[in-house]
């Protein structure tokens, strides 16, 4: 199992500071210990080439759209919000046939359940289509398990201030 991620010190907004940068080291590794995943830098060149030799190899590939590396977004409605998705997962499907399936963790005692959604067809669909479709899974999942994922949405709101493309679009009215 492969996990895309960014990882680094350089951001959307610029270099991190030093105590910025220790303490998403700890996060990172945190969050990397606890997942039986190998990590592909999404900050570096080759980590789309790493992607798709992990999915020539018939290896599971972790690519979350939710995720804030990336050079491409593309807008959806998500919980009555507008919401930028990374394109990086979808068009990496639709480039190597390798399908796209919705897999989401619920925490419950005594253990987590591993929920594996229907796959999202790519044929004949736009980017924005798919991602719509995912966003409209992913909502109802906040929807059921909001405490699951508030600590990311306040992570993404803080991180709004210099993120040039913010988890929440800016919204007329708002």
């Amino acid at each position: 199992i492969h996990q895309i991620a960014l990882h680094g010190n350089d951001t959307p907004g610029g270099r991190r500071t030093l105590l910025d940068q220790k303490v998403y080291d700890i996060k990172f590794a945190n969050i990397q210990g606890k997942m039986p995943a190998e990590f592909i830098n999404v900050g570096q060149k080759t980590s789309i080439r790493k992607g798709i030799d992990v999915l020539k190899r018939n290896e599971i590939l972790l690519f979350p759209p939710t995720g804030r590396g990336g050079l491409e977004w593309v807008k959806v409605r998500l919980m009555n919000r507008t919401a930028l998705l990374n394109t990086g997962a979808v068009k990496l499907g639709m480039m190597t046939g390798a399908a796209l399936i919705p897999v989401f963790v619920v925490h419950g005692k005594p253990f987590a359940r591993l929920i594996i959604e229907k796959t999202l067809e790519v044929k004949d669909k736009s980017v924005e289509e798919v991602l719509q479709e995912y966003a409209d899974i992913f909502s109802r999942y906040v929807e059921e398990y909001p405490h699951h994922f508030g600590n990311y949405l306040l992570e993404m709101a803080i991180n709004s201030h210099w993120d040039d493309h913010p988890f929440f679009a800016s919204e007329e009215g708002r």
